[in-house]
């Protein structure tokens, strides 16, 4: 942001009209070996039952659990460094310490965080101070919910702790807190943000209980997010995503915050397959590689980013055709206000190969194919530069090339990369790959 704000038609636009990178599950990066309490969506008692079983095998579920719930390498300040704006903060009122009973929040995907959420969130603090001239924006729930209030956002969560938390959040990001009683997220230049220093933009889940509709946040209920991204499901997502991206916007006055879910999700019959890879001797049980749904596929998915680097390998496919249409101005293409995605890796890129960010790869796999990655970040602002470019004002003219010339670079750098090597589940001849533009 801090290159682009030298444009004048960037730096005077509403941050409602750009798009943000994003991450999904921002701080699973850095998971415990202690099962939340409600961590599992909406399953205390399998929480529970685990728990107890950890008694039994100390660490080894744990462990299991942990793979199967980090959808980024990441931290924090390297998805920051990277071009993620966008950051989505999973969070719960945790019993860390089950003897004393000690409550604290701490971000959640199935297992609690190394440290509370304070910790992570004073990273973010930190490295804003380091960079005046960006603006983040944070979605605070429990499971990405956004309609949730009361008990259904947060189970078994005293008011006084909710509001506890927000105190603290006050007290972290204080005066760099955008200010909805002094500006509006679809009308307030950027530029003018940055003159007043409030750079920090908040959606809150169970917005009145939780912030006591304070002025410092957003109502989650305001963002629309459209989630298409189950690769188990491919011919059917890459039609919506297409669709997504090349239907006629309509706007919504209730929910006028656009957010692209291109995260994935884990299945049940994925969870027991790897449980049976990691804990048998031998399959007893039928390969769960037909279940992947894509022609020739003999792989079974380890974890969530084996998942998600496949995700990844074909949502590339309808960003780069809308990217192209957009350059192209063959057709009137919507970016949201901001994507999420699981697999971030550096430089902004997207793993699309076969070895995951872990270092776990598949047996026989196509070597140089291990680490393919595509320049998510720098299509993001490519399109974002077509878009401010086409009305610049002379001054501004050189400004546009040069940036536009860098992101071309980079973008030559990590391109999209399809390849034919069906047995771990990566086609270029379906579904419909072919490239419009």
């Amino acid at each position: 942001m801090s290159n682009l704000m030298a444009i004048s038609s960037f730096a005077e636009a509403p941050l409602s009209s750009i798009t943000l990178p994003g991450t999904h599950d921002s701080l699973s990066y850095d998971l415990s070996l202690t099962v939340s309490a409600d961590g599992i969506d909406d399953q205390e008692r399998i929480s529970e039952w685990l728990r107890k079983l950890s008694l039994i095998h100390p660490n080894e579920i744990e462990e299991f659990m942990r793979l199967q719930a980090v959808t980024q390498k990441l931290d924090i300040v390297q998805q920051l460094d990277n071009g993620i704006r966008f950051i989505d903060v999973r969070i719960a009122l945790e019993n860390r310490d089950i003897d004393d009973k000690k409550s604290e929040w701490y971000s959640i995907h199935c297992m609690q965080s190394n440290h509370q959420v304070r910790v992570y969130l004073q990273l973010i603090r930190d490295w804003m101070d380091k960079h005046p001239q960006e603006i983040v924006v944070i979605h605070l729930s429990r499971h990405g919910d956004v309609e949730a209030d009361g008990e259904h956002a947060y189970p078994n969560t005293p008011i006084e702790e909710k509001q506890r938390f927000w105190r603290n959040y006050l007290n972290i990001f204080g005066e760099m807190l955008f200010d909805t009683s002094i500006s509006d997220y679809r009308t307030t230049p950027m530029a003018q943000l940055l003159e007043v220093n409030h750079r920090l933009v908040t959606f809150a889940t169970d917005y009145e209980e939780f912030t006591s509709s304070s002025r410092y946040a957003y109502d989650a209920k305001i963002i629309q997010n459209e989630y298409n991204a189950d690769c188990f499901d491919e011919k059917d997502v890459i039609q919506k995503q297409r669709d997504y991206f090349f239907s006629e916007k309509k706007p919504n006055n209730q929910q006028w915050f656009s957010l692209k879910g291109m995260n994935t999700s884990v299945n049940d019959w994925q969870v027991k397959s790897a449980l049976r890879q990691r804990f048998l001797p031998i399959d007893l049980f039928d390969s769960c590689a037909k279940e992947v749904n894509i022609p020739g596929n003999k792989m079974c998915p380890r974890s969530v980013l084996d998942i998600a680097q496949l995700t990844n390998y074909y949502s590339q496919i309808p960003l780069e055709e809308a990217y192209k249409a957009h350059l192209n101005d063959k057709q009137e293409v919507n970016f949201p206000q901001a994507f999420y995605l699981d697999g971030i890796d550096y430089g902004g890129t997207l793993r699309t190969g076969t070895t995951t960010l872990f270092g776990l790869g598949h047996e026989g796999s196509d070597k140089q194919f291990w680490y393919a990655r595509y320049a998510f970040v720098d299509t993001v602002i490519g399109f974002i530069l077509h878009t401010v470019c086409n009305n610049v004002n002379i001054a501004d003219i050189e400004k546009c090339q040069l940036y536009t010339a860098n992101v071309n670079k980079k973008r030559q750098e990590h391109p999209i990369l399809l390849w034919q090597e069906p047995e771990v589940a990566r086609r270029d001849d379906w579904p419909s790959t072919a490239l419009t533009g």
